[in-house]
């Protein structure tokens, strides 16, 4: 988590018997960062409803195992210590998937982005979805299918971008944990009911249409940081786009300059 968001609850670090033990470091609830009443077809009260009661208790959930992670000895029985990390994991993910979701909305009801032949990503990314999906259509294609694999049930569906496999991808995580770990998430869609029942009951697809009516690939600056929370989290998409695009540029130098000594060496 971004250190701006964080804060130690006290600066002691031993207990009533003098014990040391770790300081309870303390998520805070970032500002949101969408304004509601700009949104087409998600209303207000959806998001705020959204912000306070899940993202908010996704914060103060992390903070109530924090703090019981705090209090553990060294007698504490390995199975206590084992749930306890891993809600602190699940709380960790949903914190971060929320904060990109709202992040990346925006878009103020930008008509056409919910057709199928949907084009109108910005001029850095575009090519990027092409080479790595074959069209932008196929990439939301995808995208769209895997989040109506979701209907009815849990989840998040991400476009994220390997480090390692040095691609983009679309990702589905059934819960908080399932993020890939080498993957930089860049447009998140939240399919947890909380998310749309309040506009859409059980009308999965209708809210997967106005999620892409609403997104806002260009949000902010690309000079912001990305714990900013004006920034966006399109604006991420824009970022790891540069970075690839100097990748493949830098590749093709050194390619280039490879060829040019071996043909020096055989004349």
């Amino acid at each position: 988590m971004d250190r701006s968001r964080t804060r130690l609850e006290d600066e002691t670090v031993t207990d009533a018997n003098g014990n040391e033990r770790t300081p309870t470091m303390l998520a805070e609830i970032s500002p949101i960062a969408v304004r509601p009443w700009t949104l087409n077809g998600i209303s207000e009260r959806m998001i705020v409803s959204h912000y306070e009661n899940n993202y908010g208790g996704a914060v103060r959930t992390l903070n109530a195992v924090r703090r019981e992670l705090a209090e553990l000895d060294a007698g504490t029985a390995p199975y206590r210590l084992r749930t306890l990390k891993r809600e602190e994991q699940s709380a960790m993910g949903s914190v971060a998937l929320h904060e990109l979701y709202f992040g990346n909305l925006g878009g103020e009801g930008n008509p056409g982005l919910g057709r199928l032949d949907w084009h109108e990503v910005p001029n850095q990314i575009a090519p990027l979805l092409e080479e790595h999906f074959g069209s932008v259509k196929m990439w939301r294609r995808e995208f769209v299918g895997a989040a109506q694999a979701l209907a009815g049930g849990s989840g998040w569906v991400l476009l994220a971008y390997s480090r390692r496999d040095k691609r983009f991808w679309n990702q589905i995580a059934a819960d908080h944990t399932q993020c890939a770990v080498d993957a930089a998430p860049v447009l998140v869609l939240d399919m947890y009911e909380h998310a749309y029942y309040l506009d859409f009951g059980a009308n999965a697809i209708a809210y997967i249409d106005t999620f892409f009516r609403n997104i806002n690939l260009e949000r902010g600056s690309v000079s912001r940081s990305p714990s900013d929370p004006k920034a966006g989290y399109g604006n991420a998409l824009i970022r790891v786009a540069f970075a690839e695009q100097s990748r493949i540029a830098k590749r093709e130098s050194i390619r280039s300059r490879w060829l040019m000594g071996s043909t020096m060496t055989q004349d």
